[in-house]
């Protein structure tokens, strides 16, 4: 039986149907993303210029206001403002022959009439939502040097989430069936 990769990789390595659905979902991430990013970006400049607005109000207590205000406005960038969850594409896979001919590979049936055998998962539920800031993480050290939503304890709830749903689907029930191929014939009548 051929196999037909779903993706390829930036190294034109083939990735299977689960990689394609996990790289589509982080770049989906990515770019939903981007003004949260701004946003911490933004954060992290107010909370420096606080404390070089609060080192010159030693000197002048003129510059304790713009410590003050660079100080809110980090605080309200950080309460705000929230990433969007990580979303995955359903995944699904199927097995049939194929034959290659010069540049476009084609499906094959041994029989026009007799059709193609088909197995199709009864029915699959949808993947969980992954949101990095449903699972906290208690240990500072294991935290991202940048951004507090991500650390290993949502990493682990996720690759956690992703091995129960393929459990679930490889517990899902299967159901075979003949499906009829159409031919010139059949289609004008």
């Amino acid at each position: 039986m051929a196999v037909v990769p779903a993706g390829w990789s930036l190294t034109s390595a083939p990735l299977t149907c689960t990689e394609s659905a996990i790289a589509h979902g982080l770049d989906e991430w990515a770019r939903n993303n981007i003004r949260w990013r701004n946003a911490m970006t933004a954060r992290n400049v107010c909370f420096g210029l606080f404390f070089g607005f609060l080192a010159f109000s030693l000197i002048s207590l003129a510059w304790l206001f713009f410590a003050i205000i660079s100080a809110v406005i980090g605080t309200l960038l950080h309460f705000l403002v929230h990433p969007r969850p990580l979303k995955f594409p359903d995944v699904a896979i199927t097995t049939h022959g194929w034959a290659n001919f010069g540049p476009v590979n084609h499906l094959v049936s041994n029989s026009v009439s007799q059709g193609f055998d088909l197995s199709v998962f009864s029915k699959v539920l949808p993947r969980n939502l992954h949101d990095p800031q449903d699972h906290i993480e208690s240990n500072q050290l294991r935290l991202c040097s940048n951004d507090n939503t991500l650390s290993l304890s949502s990493l682990q709830a996720l690759v956690d989430s992703d091995s129960n749903y393929m459990d679930a689907v490889s517990k899902t029930k299967i159901h075979d069936f003949r499906l009829t191929v159409l031919n010139s014939q059949s289609t004008t009548n």
